[in-house]
């Protein structure tokens, strides 16, 4: 079973890594992460980390591809329009991986 988590890197996604990691095998779980710099940190974990960038299809593609379940954590925008802009992109993209 693959769960990939998105917004990783961030305050609430860490905090979802560190619970999962205490429920399954590392193995298991994928970080999502929007900058490729902090990818490092999640595989010192043990979990695989991928680049995911919720604009870009063919990240979230690579991202998805797999997931038995996905964990969407939103990024941190106050703009509500591009908020929903991102949900659909996630949507869209996680319709088309099966997961």
């Amino acid at each position: 079973m693959t769960i990939t988590v998105t917004g990783a890197s961030g305050h609430l996604g860490h905090r979802v890594i560190k619970a999962l990691l205490k429920l399954t095998i590392d193995d298991n779980i994928r970080a999502g992460v929007h900058n490729p710099e902090k990818l490092a940190a999640f595989q010192k974990l043990g979990v695989q980390a991928v680049q995911l960038d919720y604009f870009n299809n063919a990240s979230m593609d690579l991202a998805f591809n797999g997931t038995d379940v996905l964990v969407y954590i939103p990024s941190k925008t106050y703009n509500v329009l591009k908020r929903v802009a991102e949900l659909e992109s996630v949507l869209t993209a996680a319709k088309k991986s099966g997961c």
